[in-house]
């Protein structure tokens, strides 16, 4: 299986014998922060592939040497994880998980740009 892991919120696969389960190396916060998308267009999670700690699983596609597979992160950029106008007090791991957060939506900017222009 061929794959392409050069990217920091990202992995493509492509080519190869035919293949349901995914490694996915790269963190993330939740799993709902996985995107997948099968030759351009995107899967639904729980219908077409399942989210495990250590990857995807495809439950009604298979990938073989015709297609692509990319995973990506997508961490929202709206109802983040810290709501700061509720009164939410400045903590050191509120700041910490908010800056997580915008590390890792850098990360993904920068590899969208890649993938998908």
């Amino acid at each position: 299986m061929a794959i392409n892991n050069s990217y920091l919120s990202a992995v493509v696969y492509n080519e190869g014998e035919i293949v349901t389960e995914f490694p996915v190396s790269w963190p993330r916060i939740d799993d709902t922060h996985v995107r997948v998308f099968f030759d351009g267009g995107e899967l639904t999670q729980l219908i077409d592939y399942a989210v495990s700690s250590t990857g995807i699983t495809l439950l009604t596609y298979e990938l073989d040497t015709e297609n692509e597979l990319i995973i990506t992160r997508y961490t929202p950029r709206v109802n983040r994880r810290i709501d700061w106008n509720d009164g939410t007090p400045f903590v050191s791991a509120a700041l910490d998980a908010e800056g997580i957060n915008n590390h890792y939506i850098r990360q993904e900017m920068q590899d969208w740009l890649q993938l998908f222009n």
